[in-house]
């Protein structure tokens, strides 16, 4: 299981990963849909709901977390 500390550092990892490699494309080509992004890979897996995402992200290894965000304008930054 993740503790607090450890979620917080994923989550802006991932926020750090969306901004600089995929905003511009996510926010262009799958507005409104859910992303389950892994940070170590650096891997996204898009849903049309939030469940959706995770289990798309089931392609993730089983020992890595995923974060899901939704995709809108302006989401980070």
């Amino acid at each position: 299981m993740v503790d607090w500390a450890d979620s917080r550092e994923i989550a802006m990892r991932v926020e750090e990963l969306y901004e600089v490699r995929w905003r511009a494309e996510l926010e262009r080509d799958h507005l409104h849909v859910f992303a389950a992004i892994e940070p170590e890979s650096a891997t996204y897996f898009l849903g049309k709901s939030f469940g959706d995402a995770i289990r798309s992200a089931r392609h993730a290894p089983p020992d890595r977390v995923t974060f899901t965000l939704r995709i809108r304008p302006g989401l980070c930054g």
